[in-house]
């Protein structure tokens, strides 16, 4: 049987998944079919589209569910959890993320995902 959800949150077409209103349009794919990425669902569920403030601020990442939380690109995929739910080490994040840098003229770090986080603390190499 299909539930409602409540109401400042969208229901996934596909799963019936609940998902807050916060979280559309907000470059991470949370329905298994990526609706809540299409920018006429976010219209219509009175999301305004690029209201992302990490990526408006120069970032490339914002933690899913996350507001506050923003990343540069040379963050993701680094072996390091900066986000709650991990999803700055899912390398299609990572990917979105090097894009967005690029397309917005911010970070030029180029990084192969799982390259990071071979710093050795203490150890001089001679």
């Amino acid at each position: 049987s299909i539930f409602s959800c409540g109401a400042d949150e969208y229901q996934c077409t596909d799963s019936g998944t609940c998902l807050p209103k916060s979280w559309l349009c907000d470059n991470v794919n949370d329905c298994p079919n990526a609706e809540d990425e299409n920018k006429q669902i976010c219209r219509a569920n009175g999301v305004t589209i690029g209201a992302n403030s990490c990526i408006t601020s120069g970032f490339a990442y914002q933690c899913a569910g996350y507001s506050d939380i923003c990343l540069y690109a040379d963050q993701m995929c680094d072996n390091y959890q900066h986000c709650p739910n991990a999803d700055d080490e899912i390398e299609y994040n990572c990917l979105v993320a090097e894009q967005t840098a690029e397309s917005e003229g911010g970070s030029s770090t180029t990084f192969s995902p799982g390259s990071g986080g071979s710093v050795s603390c203490g150890d001089t190499k001679t």
